[in-house]
């Protein structure tokens, strides 16, 4: 499947769970995906920080995209995700940078990346998709 703003877009509004967000941009390479999120009050916490479940879920759908990025891939679930929290989330939009590390025949691994709106590094996670082709 190749993916283009309007499906990533699409997939946000339809998926019952990822509706909390919503889409500012994507810029989407063969290999990597960048996507912007409005921090919105929805995804917040006490003491107006980013909830670490908003971020682990956008971190992980980031994820899914660069793998799900490839013609001969017909869908994607994560198998294992580890996640770094290093600075609270309190300005946005997010940005979210997914970086293809290695797909294979039935997994892939991706390093994902999210950054408040100063571009302060405040997530690094590394996760493996099972593909279904």
């Amino acid at each position: 499947m190749r993916l283009d703003h309007d499906l990533v877009s699409s997939v946000l509004k339809t998926d019952g769970f990822l509706r909390s967000f919503t889409l500012l941009s994507s810029k989407i390479k063969p290999d990597s995906v960048h996507i912007e999120v409005e921090l919105s009050d929805n995804l917040l916490r006490v003491g107006g920080i980013m909830n670490g479940g908003a971020i682990a879920t956008i971190i992980d759908f980031a994820g899914g995209l660069v793998v799900m990025n490839d013609e001969s891939v017909i869908n994607e679930v994560t198998t294992n995700l580890s996640i770094q929290f290093i600075s609270p989330v309190a300005k946005g939009p997010v940005n979210v940078e997914a970086k293809l590390i290695k797909r294979g025949k039935t997994l892939a691994q991706v390093r994902i990346d999210l950054f408040d709106s100063d571009h302060v590094l405040c997530s690094s996670a590394l996760g493996t998709w099972f593909i279904y082709r």
